[in-house]
């Protein structure tokens, strides 16, 4: 089993991270329907989904710090789910474009057990075993390939903010990702509260 560990460590940009800023090209940071920067939120390698990759993938999501409920209502399956995926080289100069939050990067490690995995545990992870808070989401096209516990997020940046307090992200890429060439949509993600 592979599972996500958040760390009370500061991580540079170009390792595995929440929050903080990202080493991508800034003409690649998505933007949201109004053309403002969305909030950076995690960046890992690929080879943790697929081990010839050495590309990494960064979540983007739409962030309103007037509405702290605006993410937790567009990030379900359907169309208003604005989030994305970007698979890179991880090589650029860091950055971060969203202004209204500004972080510190907190390094993620992958743990590798030999414990079975089983869906019913929910704890970050990396799985085909994937847990649901409430009915399974679908997204078109896609496979969740990982789950990670809202606190490891709220634990990364901290303050008030409660991003995805008391619920699970989950991670789906599209079905012909191979996590081998850049993509700037290569997935999205969901999130589900209790």
């Amino acid at each position: 089993m592979k599972r996500l560990v958040s760390t009370s460590l500061t991580a540079t940009p170009d390792e595995p991270h929440y929050a903080g800023k990202c080493c991508l090209n800034a003409s690649k940071w998505p933007k949201d329907g109004d053309g403002g920067a969305m909030l950076h939120v995690a960046t890992f390698p690929c080879k943790w989904f697929n081990k010839n990759s050495n590309l990494w993938a960064s979540l983007f999501m739409q962030y309103k710090g007037s509405d702290p409920y605006f993410h937790w209502e567009i990030l379900t399956p359907g169309e208003a789910n604005t989030s994305v995926i970007v698979v890179h080289d991880n090589k650029s100069e860091p950055i971060n474009l969203f202004e209204p939050l500004k972080t510190e990067e907190v390094l993620i490690e992958e743990i590798v057990t030999d414990e079975i995995d089983a869906s019913e545990k929910f704890e970050s992870k990396i799985s085909d075993h994937i847990a649901w808070l409430q009915d399974e989401d679908k997204v078109d096209d896609c496979k969740c390939l990982a789950m990670i516990n809202g606190d490891d997020f709220d634990n990364a940046f901290g303050g008030d903010v409660g991003l995805f307090s008391d619920g699970y992200v989950y991670l789906f890429f599209y079905e012909n990702e191979t996590f081998l060439e850049s993509n700037d949509n290569a997935g999205k993600i969901t999130f589900q509260f209790s």
